[in-house]
């Protein structure tokens, strides 16, 4: 009999052994998976902070554009002039 309680503690004993080891294994691939995940987490982060910027640089210049100074500043690199205005030619 005491043979027999033996080998049925030595079998639960190895059983444990291999379930906490599995477990082990188990736990360093999800602890390796949580860090991949968190690292492309902070990467697209970046790419989303790097978009609203551009967007609100972009919302800053289409208000930009409506403004009278922008419209004339353009018009003048366009080479055109308010009503009214005298453009003197310099001869070449």
């Amino acid at each position: 009999m005491r043979k027999r309680h033996k080998k049925v503690r030595n079998g639960v004993v190895a059983l444990t052994i291999c379930i906490a080891g599995g477990l082990g294994v188990c736990g360093q691939r999800v602890h390796a998976l949580t860090k991949d995940i968190d690292y492309q987490i902070s990467v697209e982060q970046l790419a989303v902070d790097e978009k609203k910027e551009k967007l609100a640089q972009m919302e800053q210049q289409l208000q930009d554009m409506d403004s009278l100074e922008y419209i004339k500043e353009a018009a003048s690199e366009l080479g055109m002039v308010e009503k009214d205005t005298i453009v003197i030619k310099e001869r070449e």
